[in-house]
């Protein structure tokens, strides 16, 4: 996963995660030192303070009845989806980031007395009967930020379900951008292939000890701001949440390279903004595109986001909340119409004043990576009920049922969306 800052309208600087570009060798995969992207996007996050951080832990509770086994999620403004996890003997609990752009685990530990760790729940290996250190170093960079740790062994619960001799991170440094933000660490979602050490997901560990039936997972995320009422459905999906047929993608090759078991990336057909067609820009009538929980919003190229800005134009000071019109995706031979409650994101700024923006942002190309792929982020995953199916590399969406189609039901200023 990667983490952004912006400049953009709001101020504050804020967290955004998304893809982790792989910096290890995967000449395997025919690809090898892929520099990490940047993808700036600027939203005010207001971090809960230590009491709010454990009340969104002990959502935990209530996952004891959920079939197939769910994790409750809380969001942060709708740009942020996070829950709780437990590792070692002592089930010791973490607020952790759910990001399916990157497949690492990790969390501060005892020796982090940074600034990037004030404020974090941190790791102390000696107080888990079942740690084991391997002594191999990890280090991961982001866009603007980064950790450094050790690699250790120990068991980890995800929703009550519980892998032992898991892989993950113990970070003795994490950068001052952390500081503040309403998370401890971060649990991957992705594929193995896709971590800094090649360490062994979770979902993939759970399923050879057969402690989950497929190596797949589904999300709910709500729409609505700050609430506590999404969920993250461990080895399957729950059809209270969605109303007909799931629509499968099979996962595509990024840039002619072996990545199917990389990222989240399938085939965009077309799309559209307030009814006319946005190009691609990738030279073909279909282009990949990366499913990501981890970013924020829908990344796009930037020529494609000045149309899609000029189309979907949504007033910095909320006044034509009411009016903005759609974007629709096509994905195969669906289509995926965004509306207004999900295209637009409030924040306050500076001054406490609310403010809205396009829950869209440009793609910014560097030297190493002159065309970065597009990004669904949480923007298109509010919208859906999605499936990553890591068994049979694809991923699926579908409509959401009738009482969480909508976080919004009266548009206007002063809707919180």
């Amino acid at each position: 996963m990667t983490f952004f800052t912006n400049s953009l309208r709001l101020g504050v600087p804020l967290l955004l995660c998304g893809v982790s570009w792989v910096s290890a060798d995967l000449a395997d995969s025919g690809f090898s030192g892929v520099q990490k992207n940047q993808l700036p996007i600027t939203i005010d996050l207001k971090a809960p303070h230590k009491d709010q951080r454990l009340e969104i832990n002990q959502l935990s509770d209530d996952i004891k009845d959920s079939i197939p086994p769910a994790l409750p999620i809380k969001n942060l403004s709708k740009t942020m989806y996070f829950g709780s996890f437990q590792i070692g003997s002592r089930y010791q609990l973490f607020t952790a980031v759910l990001d399916t752009g990157s497949s690492d685990i990790w969390i501060p530990g005892s020796r982090c007395t940074i600034e990037g760790c004030v404020g974090k729940d941190k790791f102390n290996p000696a107080s888990s009967s079942t740690f084991h250190q391997t002594n191999k170093s990890i280090s991961i960079q982001y866009g603007t930020g980064s950790m450094n740790g050790t690699e250790g062994i120990d068991q980890i619960s995800l929703a009550n379900v519980t892998v032992p001799n898991q892989g993950f991170a113990v970070a003795d440094y994490v950068s001052g951008f952390f500081k503040g933000l309403p998370f401890d660490g971060i649990f991957g979602l992705g594929y193995t292939m896709l971590s800094e050490d090649h360490i062994p997901t979770w979902f993939e560990n759970a399923k050879k000890q057969r402690l989950i039936d497929k190596q797949l997972f589904s999300f709910y995320l709500s729409n609505k701001a700050d609430s506590s009422g999404s969920k993250l459905f461990i080895g399957g999906y729950d059809k209270n949440y969605y109303q007909g047929n799931i629509d499968w993608h099979k996962l595509v090759n990024l840039y002619g390279r072996n990545t199917k078991k990389l990222y989240y990336t399938i085939n965009m057909h077309g799309l559209k903004a307030a009814g006319k067609s946005i190009d691609l820009g990738c030279g073909a009538d279909i282009c990949p595109v990366i499913v990501d929980s981890g970013t924020s919003l829908m990344a796009v190229s930037e020529d494609a986001y000045d149309d899609i800005a000029n189309r979907i134009y949504v007033a910095k000071d909320c006044s034509n909340l009411g009016q903005i019109e759609p974007l629709d995706i096509v994905l195969g031979n669906k289509v995926y119409t965004l509306t207004e409650e999900y295209l637009v994101v409030k924040q306050q700024n500076e001054a406490g004043q609310q403010e809205c923006i396009l829950a869209v942002e440009p793609m910014f190309p560097d030297p190493l990576n002159p065309n970065p792929p597009w990004i669904l982020g949480d923007t298109f995953l509010r919208s859906v009920y999605s499936v990553f199916d890591q068994e049979s590399n694809r991923v699926g969406f579908a409509q959401l049922a009738e009482p969480y189609k909508k976080a919004a039901a009266v548009i206007g200023p002063k809707t919180i969306y």
